[in-house]
Order: C-alpha cells, then sequence, then structure tokens
C-alpha cells in the first residue's frame, strides 16, 4: 500500500512588517516559529524549529489564515532566518499585521490570471 506523502509546511506568526517601498508597498515580514508545532527528530524526540536555513522556503507558497489578508497566498521570492520576501506576482502584503497568522507550504503555486489591457 502506498501512502501519500506529507506535505512540509509550517504554521508562522508575523512578529513584524517589512518595510514600505516607494510605491507605498509591503513585501516582506519577519516572523515568530513559536506557534509552529514540533517536529520529530532523528532520535525519536521533538525538535522545535528556531529559525529557517537561507532560502529553505523560497518558491513555497503562503496562506495568509488571519487578519485582513484572509485567505490571500503569495510565494516566496527569499527568506533568511526569519525574515521572509514575497514575490510581486500576487501583490504586495498592504494589509498584513503583526500577529497576523499564516502556512507556508511547499506546494505548486498557481500564478494568479494576467490583466489583459
Amino acid at each position: 500500500m502506498n501512502a501519500a506523502q506529507s506535505v512540509p509546511r509550517f504554521a508562522l506568526v508575523v512578529a513584524a512588517v517589512g518595510p514600505v517601498n516607494a510605491k507605498g508597498e509591503v513585501y516582506s515580514f519577519t516572523v515568530s516559529l513559536d506557534q509552529n508545532p514540533p517536529t520529530v527528530g532523528r532520535d525519536g524526540q521533538p525538535v522545535h524549529k528556531q529559525t529557517f536555513a537561507l532560502n529553505e522556503i523560497r518558491s513555497w507558497r503562503i496562506t495568509i489564515v488571519s487578519g485582513d489578508l484572509l485567505g490571500s497566498e503569495f510565494q516566496v521570492a527569499a527568506n533568511d532566518q526569519l525574515e521572509v520576501t514575497v514575490t510581486d506576482d500576487f501583490g504586495p502584503l498592504n494589509g498584513l499585521a503583526e500577529g497576523d497568522f499564516l502556512l507556508v507550504e511547499q506546494i505548486a503555486v498557481r500564478l494568479p490570471p494576467q490583466k489583459i489591457y
């Protein structure tokens, strides 16, 4: 019997919203991993993730699960230990706030339909 593989994912809390660019748009934020449940390590003991490796979650899908952007999806462009930057494919993160919850999953992101002018 073949079992479906689990999808790697992290539950995150926004610790701080990143700076506004020249257009007044936000494309980054800092996270807290405190809400992320521990995983089981090789020795069978719980391991609580403290930080990400450089670009560990690049290209993963972000789904906002609370706050003004509830249900919105974004794609990770880059990350460092606790800072995440999204692509501009789905628009800015304006409306994201400290304390908002989100899921980051290693799932293919479908780009939004292109606007025809």
